[in-house]
């Protein structure tokens, strides 16, 4: 915890800040990875802590040069877009801040509705 009393810890020495998350979809210079089942793991738990009983569709784990492995998982929500007449579908997003040790803390998760720009995951 900071001194200040906002909450947020400074990065451990060494590392590099990064302004960029990732985004909704997956970067042009992001690779798939498979294994990291432990890593996974996490990310599907808090990925529920969210989402509660709404359906995994899809997901995947890629690589990003600035941030290290990003989970994306497509849920299935419980209400309807109007206009379609579909369920609407929505991303989490988890990845881990560097300078943390794998899985252990420093995990961003965050959501977003896809859309036109952001194509369901493979």
């Amino acid at each position: 915890m900071s001194n200040d009393g906002s909450g947020w810890r400074p990065l451990p020495a060494g590392v590099e800040q990064r302004a960029a998350v990732p985004s909704l979809a997956t970067g042009a210079e992001e690779t798939p990875v498979a294994g990291e089942e432990a890593f996974v793991a996490k990310c599907r738990e808090m990925a529920a802590s969210l989402q509660g009983d709404a359906k995994l569709l899809r997901e995947q784990l890629t690589l990003a040069a600035h941030v290290g492995l990003v989970w994306r998982g497509d849920y299935e929500e419980d209400f309807v877009d109007e206009t379609s007449g579909q369920p609407l579908v929505s991303r989490v997003i988890v990845f881990q801040l560097p300078g943390h040790n794998k899985g252990e803390d420093g995990f961003v998760i965050y959501t977003g509705f896809l859309d036109e720009e952001t194509p369901p995951l493979p």
